[in-house]
């Protein structure tokens, strides 16, 4: 349980090919990005990362790590991470 006062945990996962997109739910993320690599050309790659919003007045994530790494091979998604 995170604190009262603490940002809420997000994952930002990123398409090679440009798309991308924020939730608040690890699994919508990696359905995102199965979603996306399946329709993306061979050896298209993404990641899903950990983030919070800064608190410092800005309007940017502070990545935490990465959590899944993904890349279309073949006929299908390969994670390599996850």
């Amino acid at each position: 349980m995170r604190a009262a006062s603490a940002p809420p945990t997000l994952y930002a996962w990123d398409i090679e090919s440009g798309e991308g997109g924020v939730t608040d739910d690890l699994d919508a993320a990696v359905t995102n990005v199965d979603r996306a690599l399946r329709g993306a050309v061979a050896g298209a790659g993404a990641r899903i990362r950990m983030v919070v919003v800064s608190t410092y007045g800005t309007s940017e994530y502070i990545e935490l790590g990465v959590v899944g790494e993904a890349r279309r091979e073949g006929g299908g998604v390969v994670w390599m991470d996850r």
